[in-house]
């Protein structure tokens, strides 16, 4: 059997595979983006914090929860429909790369198709926007009123956004099986 038997292939693509897949998995639980005031981080949110609405305070905005003795029913997120999608896409790719792995076969054009669901899914959300960001930005154009939403108290704080390398990494990873697709269609010379 020579290096480059198309058993052998197949092997390193399901081991490529394996990794990308697994890599995207890590990543949705390290930290995608943050709101940051002053180049302190005062809100925080994972890939798979932004599925469910989830969310990590940063020790300034803690101390001014607690000063201020607000409600926690102010502090609801919106979950991240498209990164939902996304994270469930990862993980059936997952869950099928691993199956490959082990079978030591063709994984057929579902691994691929699952990543470029998932990439399209994060980049869309990258693009319209995580629900923080729109509550933030609808809570700047309402003004205040009543008891101060997440948003309101982000916006009073002159927040910003910024995207943490770890979307970055999710992305490149989401685009390895797809890559290792369109190389591995690539016609071989018979000898």
């Amino acid at each position: 059997m020579s290096l480059t038997s198309p058993i052998r292939v197949y092997v390193v693509i399901a081991k490529l595979n394996f990794v990308s897949f697994a890599a995207a998995l890590f990543c949705f639980f390290l930290p995608w983006l943050e709101f940051q005031c002053s180049e302190k981080v005062v809100v925080s949110q994972s890939g798979f914090q932004s599925t469910y609405g989830g969310g990590t305070l940063g020790p300034e905005f803690e101390s001014r929860q607690q000063a201020g003795k607000e409600n926690d029913s102010s502090n609801e997120i919106d979950p991240a429909i498209f990164i939902a999608g996304a994270f469930f896409c990862v993980v059936g790719g997952f869950l099928l790369s691993l199956i490959s792995l082990f079978r030591r076969g063709r994984s057929g054009i579902a691994i691929p198709a699952l990543a470029g669901i998932a990439l399209i899914l994060v980049a869309l959300q990258m693009k319209i926007g995580f629900p923080l960001e729109h509550s933030v930005t609808k809570a700047s154009k309402s003004g205040g009123g009543g008891t101060a939403s997440l948003g309101q108290r982000l916006v009073s704080m002159n927040t910003r956004v910024v995207y943490r390398p770890w979307i970055y990494f999710e992305l490149g990873a989401l685009i390895s099986p797809l890559g290792i697709a369109f190389f591995a269609m690539k016609p071989r010379k018979e000898a």
